[in-house]
C-alpha cells in the first residue's frame, strides 16, 4: 500500500541540476521556505554533472562586450534575444563567484586545482569558431563529478528541503495559477502532494532517451508538464544533434591526441574522405547528416595508430584534467573498441541540452501562468539564437536563470497566500499517476518508446528535414498519443516511471514536428532539404507554441528591428556559416 505525502512551501524547484540549485540557493537566501525535488539524486542528476565548462565574462580581464555579442548574433544568426544574451554575459562573474564561494573548485590558470581568488582569472581557453575566437575566459570546473554534491551540502546547510527519488508527473492550477505539483517516488511508489505558492521548473531539456552519455534522462517532464497546465513554449523545433560511438553512448569529440602531440582527432567518410578539413559551410552536425544522405557513410573515427603504453602518462594527465566530460576512454574499452588501432563508426544522435529552446519566459522568467517560472534548459531564452554560440554559455545560462528564477519565485512567494489542494484533486492525482500501473493489459513501455525511437532518430526527420518526412512522422506521433498512451502498462513502479518518461516525450515530439513543419528555412542547426537556404525576409521570427484547450495553436513573434542586424549586408559576411545545395 503506497502512502500519500502532502508537503507544504513557499517555493517548489523541479529538477536538480545547477539551475535548480541556483533557484533554490536565491530563493532561501531571501527567507522562503523552499523544497527541491528531481527524479534522480540531487548532486548527480541533470548535464550539469557532466559539464566542464562555465563561461565567465568579466571586462576587467579584457572582455569586450560588443565583440562577444557580435560573436553571438552572428553565430545564432540573429534569432538572439539580444537582452537575455547580454545579461547571462554581464551576471556570469557574479555567478561564478558564487560558486566558489560556495567551495566548488575550478581549474586555475595554471592548470592547477583549487579555489581561485576573487579577481583570480581560472583557465582560458582561445578556440576558433566559424573565424571568431572566443576570447572569453573559460572557468574549468575541478571536482568533476563531484560538484553539485558540494552544492547539494551547501543547500542542505541553508535550510533547503531536498526531496530525491521523486519525478513530477503534473502541475496543480487554480485559476490561471500554479498552486503546486504532483508526483511519486520511483523506488517507493508513494504519493507525493506539493502544495506550494510558486513553482520553478528546472529540470533540463526535452530529448527523447537518445543514446547520448549524460543527456538520457532528459526526457522533458518539466516542459511537457508546464505545456499540458497551459504555458507557452518557444523554439522547440531546434535541437542540438551530436555524434556518438555506435557501440556505446560515448562521445569522443575531443580526445587526447593533442596532449600527446600527434594532431587532432579526425573523422572519415565511407569513401576514406576526411570531410571536416574544408571550412564548413554548415554547423559540423548538418554536415555530418548530409555526407550521409549523400550516399557517403558511414563516419569512421580515424584510429590514433601509436603505441597507448608509451603515451600512458599523457594520457593520466588528460583523463584527470579540466577537459574531459566523462570517462570516455573507460567507456570504448568496456565497449571491447580500441581507439588506438581501430576506425571506430559514430553516429548522429539528438541532443536535448539545447539552452534557448523551452517554457517562454520574460526576463524575470516568469511564464504566462501565475506563480510559475522556469530556468537552465527548461526556460526557452533564445539567449544562443539558432546554433550554441559559446562554450560553457550553458552553465553560464543555468546559473544566471536559475538565480533570477529563485529570486523572483520568493519574492512572489512572499505577496500571495497559500492555496490548499482539495481531496478531490488528491484523488483524481492520484488516479492520474497510477493509471498505467492498474490496466490488466496493454502496449509496453518498451515497445511505445522504441517506435517513438524509430520514428525521430533517423537522420531524414529531424536532421535533414523534409515537409513530407515531417508530416509523416507527425502522423505516426499522432497516433502513438492517440492509441498507445491511452492503453499504456506499466508493470512496476520503475515501469511507472519511464511511462510517464513515454507520455512527455510523446507529446515533446509533436510540438517539435509541429514548428519544424512550420519553419520554412534553413538556419543553424535546423535544416531543411526542401528549404535549403535561410529566408531573412519572413522568417527572422521565433516559433510559439500554445496550448489552447488540449489543442496546440503555432504563432511567430519576429525579432525585433533592432535585433535582425544589417539586412544590406553581404550574405557571406552577414552569415559565418552559408548554407549552399546539397550536391
Amino acid at each position: 500500500m503506497v502512502k500519500t505525502h502532502i508537503i507544504k512551501t513557499d517555493v517548489l524547484v523541479v529538477g536538480g541540476g545547477l539551475a535548480g540549485i541556483f533557484a533554490s540557493m536565491r530563493a532561501r537566501e531571501l527567507g522562503a521556505d523552499v523544497t527541491l525535488v528531481d527524479k534522480n539524486y540531487v548532486g548527480k542528476s541533470g548535464s550539469s554533472h557532466f559539464a566542464t565548462s562555465f563561461l565567465v565574462f568579466n571586462e576587467e580581464w579584457g572582455d569586450d562586450i560588443k565583440m562577444w555579442m557580435d560573436q553571438i548574433v552572428r553565430i545564432g544568426e540573429y534569432l538572439v534575444d539580444q537582452k537575455w544574451a547580454e545579461r547571462v554575459l554581464r551576471d556570469s562573474y557574479h555567478r561564478y563567484l558564487d560558486l566558489v564561494s560556495w567551495g566548488v573548485p575550478f581549474y586555475k590558470k595554471d592548470g592547477t586545482e583549487g579555489q581561485p581568488r576573487p579577481g583570480e582569472e581560472p583557465i582560458r581557453r582561445l578556440p576558433t569558431v566559424a573565424g571568431y575566437r572566443k576570447t572569453c575566459l573559460m572557468a574549468d570546473f575541478g571536482a568533476k563529478g563531484k560538484k553539485l554534491l558540494i552544492l547539494r551540502n551547501k543547500l542542505l546547510e541553508k535550510g533547503v528541503r531536498i526531496i530525491d527519488k521523486v519525478m513530477i508527473t503534473d502541475l496543480v492550477k487554480h485559476g490561471n495559477r500554479v498552486v503546486g505539483a504532483v508526483g511519486f517516488n520511483i523506488t517507493t511508489g508513494d504519493l507525493y502532494i506539493f502544495n506550494s505558492k510558486a513553482v520553478v521548473i528546472a529540470s533540463g531539456g526535452s530529448g527523447f532517451r537518445s543514446p547520448r552519455y549524460g543527456t538520457e534522462f532528459n526526457t522533458g517532464d518539466g516542459v511537457a508538464a508546464a505545456f499540458r497546465a497551459g504555458a507557452d513554449v518557444i523554439s522547440m523545433e531546434f535541437m542540438n544533434k551530436i555524434w556518438v560511438v555506435k557501440k556505446c553512448d560515448s562521445i569522443v569529440i575531443d580526445g587526447p591526441a593533442s596532449h600527446m602531440g600527434i594532431g587532432e582527432d579526425k573523422r572519415v567518410n565511407g569513401l576514406g574522405e576526411d570531410f571536416l578539413k574544408e571550412p564548413a559551410i554548415y554547423p559540423n552536425a548538418i554536415l555530418w547528416a548530409l555526407e550521409v544522405h549523400a550516399g557517403r557513410g558511414p563516419i569512421h573515427h580515424v584510429p590514433y595508430n601509436v603505441d597507448r603504453e608509451y603515451y600512458k602518462e599523457a594520457i593520466r594527465r588528460y583523463e584527470e584534467g579540466p577537459s574531459t566530460e566523462g570517462p570516455w576512454l573507460m567507456m570504448l574499452d568496456r565497449a571491447g573498441l580500441d581507439i588506438f588501432k581501430e576506425p571506430i563508426e559514430e553516429v548522429l544522435t539528438l541532443d536535448p541540452s539545447t539552452p534557448f529552446r523551452g517554457i517562454r519566459v520574460n526576463y524575470r522568467c516568469e511564464t504566462n501562468i501565475q506563480g510559475l517560472f522556469a530556468a537552465g534548459d527548461a526556460a526557452g531564452t533564445n539567449v544562443t539564437g539558432a546554433n550554441y554560440s559559446a562554450l560553457g554559455l550553458g552553465m553560464a545560462h543555468a546559473s544566471v536563470t536559475g538565480y533570477i528564477a529563485g529570486e523572483e519565485a520568493a519574492k512572489y512567494s512572499a505577496k500571495v497566500s497559500l492555496e490548499e489542494i482539495s481531496n478531490s484533486e488528491v484523488d483524481r492525482a492520484r488516479e492520474e499517476v497510477y493509471a498505467p500501473l492498474q490496466r490488466p493489459s496493454g502496449f509496453t513501455t518498451e515497445h511505445v518508446l522504441l517506435r517513438v525511437q524509430q520514428t525521430l532518430f533517423p537522420y531524414e526527420i529531424l536532421m535533414v528535414m523534409h515537409e513530407r518526412r515531417l508530416e509523416a512522422a507527425l502522423a505516426m506521433i499522432e497516433f502513438f498519443r492517440d492509441h498507445f498512451l491511452p492503453r499504456l502498462k506499466a508493470r512496476d513502479i520503475h515501469d511507472l516511471k519511464r511511462a510517464h518518461e513515454i507520455r512527455n516525450i510523446v507529446l515533446i515530439a509533436e510540438i517539435q514536428l509541429r514548428a519544424s513543419i512550420m519553419r520554412k528555412e534553413s538556419r543553424g542547426i535546423f535544416y531543411r532539404e526542401d528549404y535549403p537556404f535561410r529566408d531573412d525576409e519572413n522568417w527572422l521570427k521565433w516559433i510559439i507554441v500554445r496550448n489552447v484547450n488540449g489543442r496546440m495553436r503555432l504563432e511567430t513573434l519576429p525579432v525585433p528591428k533592432e535585433w535582425q542586424g544589417d539586412l544590406l549586408e553581404p550574405y557571406e559576411k552577414r552569415y559565418v556559416l552559408q548554407y549552399t545545395r546539397v550536391g
